[in-house]
């Protein structure tokens, strides 16, 4: 209660940062778990996740500055396990420029079967579906 105004709301604007910054990690870097309850743990631990985001971030601007983060993370995941010239391969692999063959849409009407040719026990006429 000895706290002013002005030390409470700069208290919680930094609270706030903080929370903001965990989401971040939580969203980017897939921090969503800690796995120690130690500080030196949990500091560890971001600073393992950052320094693998750097490293990350780098190697994107100067292998594929187009892409995004998130498209350069999700090749490096799929390509894991594999030789880095496979991964050199799907990097220098030609991207379709075009969105491919669009579908020109049908002007025709379309013919509506009513159920006449079909078995119903009691069919429905056409003045049925016309009236709605």
């Amino acid at each position: 209660l000895d706290l002013s105004e002005q030390e409470i709301l700069d208290t919680y604007k930094n609270r706030w940062y903080i929370e903001l910054f965990f989401k971040w990690l939580k969203q980017h870097i897939k921090i969503d778990h800690l796995y120690s309850k130690s500080p030196i743990g949990i500091w560890n631990q971001l600073f393992i996740a950052l320094i693998t985001f750097g490293l990350l971030e780098i190697m994107r601007l100067s292998r594929e500055p187009n892409r995004e983060i998130w498209q350069f993370l999700k090749t490096i995941r799929q390509y894991l396990m594999d030789s880095w010239e496979e991964v050199q391969k799907e990097f220098n692999r030609k991207r379709k420029s075009s969105k491919g063959r669009q579908k020109i849409p049908d002007k025709r009407r379309k013919v509506m079967n009513f159920g006449f040719e079909s078995a119903i026990v009691s069919p429905i006429s056409k003045e049925h579906y016309t009236r709605k």
